[in-house]
């Protein structure tokens, strides 16, 4: 039971990280699109550019994450819990730098305001923890 219930925390704390860190990061965006438009008669292009060059680079690390790093973590996670608890083996799917690329991925591309799933990706999570 003791093993369990340090799991579930783990498990719990990872969830956390992953929809607080990207919260945290689009509130201080948005504060920061919010003082150039009001203050700057440019606003608008400042804004503009803050989410541009805020959306790009994060975007591109969590592909090349995705793409280069870790292949297993592309996508959302589920078939390869249900193969693991089926039987197939996939060694590859439950490392740590495909935990490492999930999590960082998962929230560079939340935080840059694209529309990502958690569901599916906390699932595969969960699995590797």
């Amino acid at each position: 039971w003791v093993i369990s219930i340090l799991i579930a925390i783990a498990i719990a704390m990872e969830a956390g990280a992953v929809i607080l860190g990207p919260a945290s990061i689009i509130h201080w965006k948005l504060d920061l699109i919010t003082h150039f438009c009001s203050h700057s008669s440019a606003g608008y292009m400042y804004s503009f550019a803050t989410l541009l060059f805020y959306g790009l680079p994060t975007t591109l690390v969590a592909a090349v994450l995705v793409t280069y790093v870790a292949p297993h973590a592309a996508g959302s996670g589920i078939p390869e819990v249900k193969a693991c608890l089926n039987g197939m083996l996939m060694p590859q799917a439950f490392t740590f730098k495909t935990w490492f690329a999930r999590s960082l991925g998962l929230t560079l591309v939340t935080s840059a305001g694209l529309f990502a799933g958690t569901e599916g990706p906390f699932a595969h999570l969960g699995g590797i923890i």
